[in-house]
């Protein structure tokens, strides 16, 4: 199986610039500092970071369901956590609560752009897991 090509294409644009504005949102929680709990590293690393990763990897045969679903269940993943850490829970990592200084409007700006790439890279997660999409026998 197989998946159409823009969709492809769509994933590892997505994935690439999530990427790039998590490593910048992530230097900006050290900078300032906004320090996380164990269970946050954890998970930042493996479920926001590797999964999306690693699901555009695998997103071609003979593992393209799997990456499909790697790849939303880290751009779902991330969505939530985002939403919950950055714009809904009270707390040091909360946009409205972050200290002020330098570094402030990078993680609030880099904050809220996630939120719109991970609300991006979970619909195309969500076309990607789609059975009818996929392509039988064009390896």
């Amino acid at each position: 199986m197989s998946l159409h090509p823009a969709i492809q294409r769509a994933a590892a644009g997505i994935v690439v610039l999530h990427a790039a504005i998590g490593f910048l949102h992530a230097m900006t929680h050290l900078l300032i500092p906004v320090p996380l709990d164990l269970w946050g590293y954890v998970y930042v690393a493996l479920v926001i970071g590797v999964a999306p990763l690693l699901g555009v990897w695998l997103m071609r045969p003979p593992h393209v369901r799997l990456g499909a679903w790697l790849l939303l269940v880290g751009m779902a993943g991330a969505l939530v956590f985002g939403l919950l850490e950055h714009f809904m829970l009270p707390g040091a990592d909360n946009i409205a609560h972050v200290s002020s200084g330098v570094w402030q409007g990078t993680f609030q700006w880099t904050a809220a752009a996630l939120l719109v790439i991970e609300a991006l890279g979970t619909l195309v997660g969500l076309i990607a897991v789609q059975p009818r999409l996929m392509k039988k026998g064009a390896q």
